[in-house]
């Protein structure tokens, strides 16, 4: 309980004294949503080309 208390207590006096804190706080959450959606994205692309890819082999092997 002291423990919690203490936390709450040095958290309320940073953002007092830092309020600035509360806005890179945003800002880098924001940041880590892009880029984990950057990173589905990316792999959503590379299944893409690669299936692309498989389709086109398997049509050439149908072929001859």
């Amino acid at each position: 309980m002291e423990m919690l208390k203490f936390i709450e207590l040095e958290r309320d006096r940073l953002t007092q004294e830092l309020p600035e804190i509360l806005h890179l706080r945003s800002i880098l959450w924001n940041i880590t949503r892009i880029t984990d959606n950057g990173a589905g994205i990316a792999l959503i692309a590379i299944n893409n080309a690669l299936e692309k890819k498989q389709n086109m082999l398997k049509r050439q092997d149908n072929e001859f």
